[in-house]
């Protein structure tokens, strides 16, 4: 376990390195780190670390990591099962209503896939030109389609 020391005047006080991040509430510190790290991908895998290696990891007792853990079961994000141990929820799974799951969720920076799928959807515009998608969602009445003047949007003749 790697320690700094924290005195300015040489004394004994250590502590470990992970806990100098988390704030002074350790709870709220560590639901914080490992929320942000669940939606940002860093657990996408078959399973998550148990309590005893995540307090390991981040210099708390079992206890805070415990209450950070129920904490993220109860936003939605992570769930768990006998045998099975702790694993990352799909996302439709979690809770949008939750402030902190929403600010994690906006503040994640955005994904390959999604940046491809920008991507293409901004070549086919280019490519297809605006005037074409623009006409299709005029009325049929401006782009003088004399078979769907008289009908209503589900395409039915209205009744005369």
């Amino acid at each position: 376990m790697a320690f700094r020391v924290t005195s300015a005047s040489g004394g004994s006080d250590r502590a470990p390195i992970g806990r100098l991040d988390l704030g002074r509430n350790l709870t709220f510190g560590l639901l914080d780190l490992l929320g942000r790290a669940i939606v940002a991908g860093d657990y996408e895998g078959p399973s998550f670390p148990n309590e005893k290696e995540l307090a390991t990891r981040h210099g708390v007792s079992r206890s805070v990591t415990r209450e950070a853990l129920k904490m993220l079961a109860a936003k939605g994000l992570i769930g768990t099962r006998p045998k099975s141990g702790t694993f990352v929820m799909p996302q439709e799974h979690w809770n949008l209503f939750d402030t902190d799951v929403l600010s994690w969720m906006l503040e994640r920076p955005p994904s390959i896939c999604a940046a491809a799928a920008l991507q293409r959807a901004a070549s086919r515009d280019r490519a297809s030109g605006c005037r074409t998608r623009g006409a299709s969602r005029r009325p049929a009445a401006a782009r003088g389609d004399p078979a769907r003047i008289g009908a209503d949007a589900s395409g039915r003749a209205r009744p005369g």
